[in-house]
């Protein structure tokens, strides 16, 4: 799921540039991550990056973190839960069109 996560972060500031990027990111990685152990402590920590740098960083760590407390995230949940973000990632693209 970090790939993904971080794959969509790429992609999504390659979309819109870095700063307007940086700040819509943070909705769209919160998505991702809402329904994982301290997905709401992500969403706030990702609230207060304003690069790209410090947004990956928070990805890693957040993910180093889950690794680290032995959480296993259900894949299937986890696809489930990715398409979503996707599906809603891309509804916004196309509504920024």
């Amino acid at each position: 799921m970090r790939s993904i996560v971080l794959g969509h972060l790429d992609d999504h500031i390659a979309f819109h540039g870095e700063v307007a990027g940086v700040r819509s990111a943070r909705k769209h990685l919160s998505w991702f991550c809402a329904r994982l152990p301290g997905g709401a402590s992500f969403r706030s920590a990702m609230l207060a990056h304003d690069t790209v740098a410090d947004q990956r960083r928070e990805v890693e760590g957040y993910f180093d973190a889950l690794a680290a407390a032995g959480a296993i995230i259900d894949n299937e949940a986890s696809t489930a839960h990715e398409r979503d973000a996707a599906a809603g990632a891309a509804a916004s693209r196309r509504s920024s069109v």
